[in-house]
């Protein structure tokens, strides 16, 4: 009940994420600019566009590689919310890994735990709103039939013909006496 999706977990979502994430990061820098991420952008020279094109590239690579996986582990688990935040959190966390060593080796001007402190500070500041929008428009947009599904409970005979499908939350509770099974479910404010 609690599980994504699971058009969340398709290669049409990994191709999005792959693409608008990306997209937003630079859209985001290039538009806006802080003074404090200028001064982590700039260094080793006004390479502002450069640095930021670099980043927007290791984010497409962690992002591909991370989200390519989805779709296999998906065959064997369903995601639960919570296990996707901490997926979406950790691909943030990767990121800024890269993200620092990227700009520690390229520019002498930061240590590594320094530009890791100001690519997470960036990371976190810009990109938690394309995660947390790519993942409520496709909840929205393609509700998932499968976990609706789910949710139904089947009651048949003992030949297996079908007699009643009830919404798993109707259910009141089901009583046995001797050869007869007594389901009592709830339709509107009547019990029955």
């Amino acid at each position: 009940m609690n599980t994504i999706p699971s058009f969340l977990q398709s290669w049409y979502a990994v191709l999005l994420h792959i693409l608008a994430i990306p997209i937003f990061f630079l859209a985001f820098i290039l538009f806006y600019e802080s003074t404090w991420m200028t001064a982590l952008l700039e260094s080793g020279g006004n390479k502002i566009v450069f640095n930021t094109l670099m980043l927007c590239s290791i984010l497409i690579g962690v992002i591909s590689i991370s989200r390519s996986i989805i779709p296999k582990v998906y065959r064997h688990v369903r995601f639960t919310w919570w296990q996707y935040a901490i997926w979406s959190f950790t691909e943030m966390i990767i990121f800024s890994g890269f993200a620092a060593l990227y700009l520690s080796l390229m520019h002498g001007d930061y240590e590594y735990f320094h530009a890791l402190g100001q690519c997470i500070k960036v990371t976190f500041t810009i990109l938690p709103y394309p995660y947390l929008l790519l993942a409520l428009l496709l909840a929205y947009t393609k509700p998932d039939e499968q976990q609706n599904e789910e949710q139904l409970i089947r009651f048949t005979e003992n030949t297996g013909r079908l007699k009643l499908v009830i919404a798993s939350d109707v259910l009141v509770y089901i009583e046995a006496q001797e050869n007869y099974v007594h389901i009592h479910y709830t339709e509107g404010d009547i019990q029955k």
